[in-house]
């Protein structure tokens, strides 16, 4: 749960700063459509972790976590600063329209 948890930090933080991932998709499919490869790199993590034979240690889950906060801040500094602001005020990924989608 904490590995698709982070992802789905992945996601709304892409949301948040205008890029666009289709929700139904598979998160390699996600990965593709935003167009940044380290979502890609952190799909396939992500899945390779998940669906491995045993479940993932308390370490794996934490540098999986460190790797998104990484990739977040990737983001974050790729785009201009109006961007960011409003990024960090928008309330949309709190709506609870979205948490039905997911």
């Amino acid at each position: 749960r904490r590995l698709a948890g982070a992802w789905d930090e992945l996601i709304d933080h892409a949301r948040d700063h205008g890029l666009r991932a289709p929700a139904k998709a598979t998160r390699r499919e996600q990965a593709t459509a935003l167009g940044f490869a380290p979502y890609l790199n952190s799909a396939t993590w992500a899945d390779n972790t998940m669906f491995a034979s045993a479940a993932p240690s308390e370490a794996e889950v934490s540098r999986y976590w460190s790797h998104a906060d990484a990739v977040r801040k990737q983001v974050s500094e790729s785009v201009g600063r109006w961007l960011r602001i409003r990024a960090a005020l928008n309330l949309v990924t709190l709506s609870p329209r979205k948490l039905l989608r997911t």
